[in-house]
């Protein structure tokens, strides 16, 4: 039987209720594949919410709540304020920090099969298509880059499937040297991980999927 880990990162967004109700929606959807699902969440520690209930969900295995380092820590760390089409280098390395800390946290928790990898405010059915999602080889996303064809698109770094091992690689920017080259050659985040991929070797294809939506009202303030 796969041992499999599911990791939902990001803010509490809009509420820990919906966080709640996702975590039960994607471990309903995952349990199709096997009995044997950990659920973690990796958020920030933010004014003025009660993780109370978070923590103390029986269908959540671990959170891990991290301090926020601060804007202007993050720019002195890599030297400039934005990636080339705008987007803020601070929120890009929030997000590629988090995921690093919190996927080779869970590696050292237990010897997973395989991770999900998804966000707090996102809620994905597989139906048929579950069994597409789980390749020893390949890491299986909901789409990907078709700039080597002509077209403009770029891999989706909000939900993922792959080996721990894969996962990793495919996440680990290893230095913050390395991670600050990467950003100066962005234009968007996920070109980021794009880089990573590439120098890591890790092949993505894109999998189908019934439904996948991010939270309507993720926009809203957490209570």
């Amino acid at each position: 039987m796969n041992k499999i880990a599911i990791l939902m990162r990001g803010p509490i967004r809009p509420n820990i209720e919906s966080v709640l109700s996702k975590a039960i929606l994607i471990k309903e959807e995952i349990s199709k594949k096997t009995d044997s699902v950990d659920i973690f969440i990796s958020t920030w520690k933010e004014d003025g919410i009660d993780y109370s209930s978070l923590i103390s969900s029986p269908i959540i295995n671990n959170i891990f709540i991290l301090s926020k380092p601060s804007q202007e820590e993050v720019i002195k760390k890599i030297g400039f304020p934005n990636l080339k089409q705008g987007y803020p280098t601070y929120n890009a390395y929030l997000q590629y920090y988090m995921c690093r800390f919190a996927l080779k946290t869970i590696k050292n928790y237990k010897n997973y099969d395989f991770i999900v990898h998804s966000r707090t405010d996102l809620s994905i059915s597989f139906g048929e298509h579950i069994e597409k999602w789980f390749s020893p080889n390949i890491y299986k996303t909901i789409h990907i880059s078709d700039r080597h064809l002509g077209g403009a698109g770029f891999t989706n770094d909000q939900f993922a499937i792959a080996t721990t091992d894969n996962m990793i690689k495919a996440w680990d920017y290893e230095t913050i040297d390395h991670l600050r080259v990467l950003m100066e050659y962005a234009n968007i985040p996920e070109n980021i991980l794009e880089g990573i991929m590439a120098k890591n070797n890790v092949i993505a294809e894109q999998t189908p999927f019934n439904s996948w939506e991010l939270d309507p009202n993720r926009h809203s303030v957490a209570a």
